[in-house]
């Protein structure tokens, strides 16, 4: 999937303290994101960025905001957005409705190419751009911390073993904006990860995730030439955010 569906939101919010091992009360951060999810409308700002070798270079960097209608019998998501992948920039707008997400590029005029995708509700809010705020299950965190931002109070949970639940927000098409040829997916993993949740008054106020991902492609067969992996091993470092109105 070349085309870019997510996004990125800056957040207003300025983190002033780290995780550590510890636990923090999560009494306000649960109560945030049921009341989020309790919304029949909301916009979002987002804001996406993934680099690679050590932030020198930009796989992708998107943002934009999208609204969201859950009244109806199915949602209704609208999405703007800009967007730079590997250079190249672009302009991105999408639709969701009726279980169909149609993406195009605004400024294409009637050339424009629509592209098709047919996704369940969990489906396209599964997807990282779209992903609900939630605290994640005991098993997933290593540490929680509370934190104090520009805006308020909130909550910082550091990760582990987190492969299982944040690689399907970026699903297969990650290894395709990777340019893998030939991925070995048994050597894909999160290798650290953390979650950040400030609640608002009226339920979640920002969200921020930030993951580091490695991908491995498989090395040509070279006679004599050693152990040639990590040549062919990408380490991706992903921020996303976004803020919810």
């Amino acid at each position: 999937m070349k085309r870019v569906l997510f996004a990125f939101a800056l957040c207003a919010a300025i983190l002033l303290a780290a995780c550590s091992e510890t636990f923090a009360d999560s009494t306000s951060v649960v109560s945030a994101c049921e009341k989020h999810a309790e919304k029949r409308s909301y916009t979002a700002k987002f804001r996406l960025n993934m680099t690679f070798e050590n932030g020198q270079h930009t796989l992708v960097f998107s943002q934009g905001s999208y609204t969201a209608d859950l009244s109806g019998t199915a949602p209704y998501v609208k999405v703007n957005a800009s967007q730079n992948y590997l250079s190249t920039p672009s302009a991105m707008e999408g639709v969701y409705e009726n279980g169909v997400y149609r993406v195009y590029d605004p400024y294409a005029g009637d050339d424009a190419e629509v592209t098709e995708y047919v996704l369940n509700e969990n489906e396209f809010f599964g997807q990282i751009l779209f992903m609900q705020p939630t605290v994640p299950e005991d098993k997933y965190i290593k540490s929680s911390k509370a934190v104090n931002t520009a805006v308020g109070e909130g909550v910082c949970y550091e990760l582990k073993d987190a492969t299982e639940l944040l690689f399907p927000l970026l699903g297969e098409s990650i290894y395709d904006l990777a340019l893998l040829k030939k991925p070995k997916r048994e050597l894909t993993e999160v290798l650290s990860a953390s979650l950040t949740l400030i609640p608002s008054e009226t339920g979640v106020y920002s969200m921020t995730l930030n993951f580091s991902l490695r991908l491995a492609d498989t090395p040509p067969y070279v006679p004599g030439g050693g152990d040639l992996q990590e040549d062919y091993t990408l380490y991706v470092s992903t921020e996303y955010t976004v803020t919810y109105e």
